[in-house]
């Protein structure tokens, strides 16, 4: 009679899990380098003056946003059924 259960000593399976054991040896030494600073990458970004300058010279108004938002929930923002048509197809265009 076949068994259809696999053996923790089946060689097949011995070597995945040296390769797993193998796997997770070597991310804790890449956590390691990166804890120690090796191989440390700068992520920082500096902003340009001018843009800078647009950011804090941007006009919110948050009332009407507030009076969009409401709109919209309550049902009354104006749709142009005919301009939405046009925006798909042009996506439509664009992905195909």
């Amino acid at each position: 009679m076949m068994n259809d259960s696999i053996s923790n000593q089946d060689p097949i399976n011995i070597a995945a899990k040296q390769g797993i054991d193998s796997s997770q040896n070597k991310k804790s030494s890449n956590t390691e380098a990166v804890n120690t600073g090796i191989n440390k990458i700068d992520s920082s970004v500096e902003l340009s003056v001018n843009l800078k300058d647009k950011i804090s010279a941007a006009n919110y108004d948050g009332n009407k946003v507030d009076e969009i938002k409401n709109a919209i929930k309550e049902g009354n923002y104006p749709l142009n059924d005919k301009r939405i048509a046009e925006s798909f197809i042009a996506l439509e265009k664009l992905i195909g």
